[in-house]
């Protein structure tokens, strides 16, 4: 045990290279249509609240479906990944004393591959709305990277810290279902921020996962924000604070995570 923790393995690019290509080819293995059944999901999602909230609700904003896209699926990449990357430190508990790999690198080869898939569904939904939305301005999404990085970060932050949670208390997966189920409903995913009224408008200005969004559902909108910057520096600040949060964490308890795995 002891030369399992001294030996302090190394994060490289190389290794979450294989690691990533790994899980790619573990999630397509013996799959007839591969790539297919893995953006269906989502896909259905998208189209089934779509459905819901345009036709029957009849929620009036402006690119709605473009906003939606925006929000929706860029919470399932966050939602999907949480629930995949809490239990890795524990599933993996033996590989991890076994060989010289780095935890963080099991949960970025995670996050990678499901970013991977989160970019091919989200093109394959924005290139036929963006052809039927009229007004919507497709140079916008040149900018996609910038906030679609820090979400990445937070998520690598918010995995890390409930990985390392899950090895000393083993409900905390149970707890995160519960969390998730009520921060979608708080956070303006399927609702833009302006339908919220005044006296409830402190759960958006106070809702961390809102500041995630906000960058990346701005470019729905026919013109940019003039505020655009701020939302992107606001959640970049966000990230870094979540992702150093689990730093701290995982330092402080790493000997002994590595004794309970």
């Amino acid at each position: 045990m002891s030369s399992t923790v001294s030996t302090r393995p190394r994060l490289s690019w190389r290794q979450i290279r294989t690691l990533t290509a790994a899980n790619l080819k573990a999630r397509y293995r013996n799959t007839i249509a591969g790539v297919i059944w893995v953006v269906l999901s989502p896909l259905m999602i998208y189209a089934a609240q779509s459905f819901v909230f345009k036709a029957i609700l009849k929620i009036q904003f402006e690119n709605y479906l473009l906003f939606l896209l925006t929000g929706l699926l860029p919470w399932i990449f966050l939602s999907q990944s949480a629930s995949m990357g809490t239990s890795m430190f524990t599933s993996q508990g033996r590989l991890l004393k076994s060989f010289p790999i780095h935890p963080l690198g099991l949960l970025v080869a995670l996050m990678a591959d499901n970013l991977i898939n989160f970019v091919i569904t989200f093109l394959l939904l924005l290139v036929p709305i963006l052809v039927l939305t009229t007004g919507a301005n497709p140079l916008h999404f040149l900018l996609l990277p910038i906030p679609l990085l820090s979400l990445f970060t937070f998520v690598l932050g918010f995995v890390w810290f409930l990985a390392t949670l899950q090895v000393f208390y083993y409900d905390t997966r149970f707890v995160l279902d519960f969390v998730l189920l009520i921060a979608y409903y708080m956070t303006p995913i399927f609702y833009p921020a302006e339908l919220v009224g005044t006296d409830l408008r402190w759960v958006v200005d106070y809702n961390p996962m809102s500041y995630l969004l906000m960058p990346m559902q701005a470019l729905s909108r026919p013109e940019m924000p003039s505020d655009w910057g701020f939302l992107v520096a606001r959640s970049f600040v966000t990230s870094f604070v979540m992702l150093g949060i689990a730093a701290a964490f995982w330092n402080r308890r790493r000997n002994s995570a590595y004794f309970h795995l």
